[in-house]
């Protein structure tokens, strides 16, 4: 769950869509979002595998697999894009936290890499491997 106050916007990484932005400044090492399984719908490969193919085309956008089970953010998090150089990073807690300090108006970005699962980052084309 979104541990700051945050806004969406256009985002600032190009063909990305909309992006998440902070709507007060973070200290780096700040906790921006916790893994707390409150603020996201987990699914089993195979909860996933019954739901209709309309309604996965239209989460699949927002919805990511890690560790063999899909997600669905509930909160703004859904909209936080991906960069090789992320203004957050993930603790040894699964939390992610901010790598640096952050301003409002700065886009919050995390790299899919290091909690994606591979099979779901090859499917999408989101990350090329």
């Amino acid at each position: 769950m979104l541990t700051i106050k945050t806004y969406i916007s256009k985002s600032k990484i190009p063909n990305a869509g909309l992006g998440l932005f902070c709507a007060e400044s973070v200290n780096k090492g700040d906790i921006v979002w916790k893994n707390d399984n409150c603020s996201e719908i987990v699914y089993s490969e195979s909860q996933w595998n019954r739901l209709p193919d309309g309604f996965k085309d239209n989460i699949t956008i927002y919805a990511y697999k890690c560790k063999g089970k899909y997600r669905l953010n509930l909160d703004n998090a859904r909209h936080m894009n991906h960069s090789d150089n992320p203004t957050a990073i993930e603790n040894t807690f699964g939390d992610n936290i901010a790598s640096e300090d952050l301003k409002a108006g700065d886009e919050i970005t995390c790299d899919y890499t290091t909690f994606y699962d591979e099979d779901y980052l090859s499917m999408t084309g989101l990350i090329e491997w």
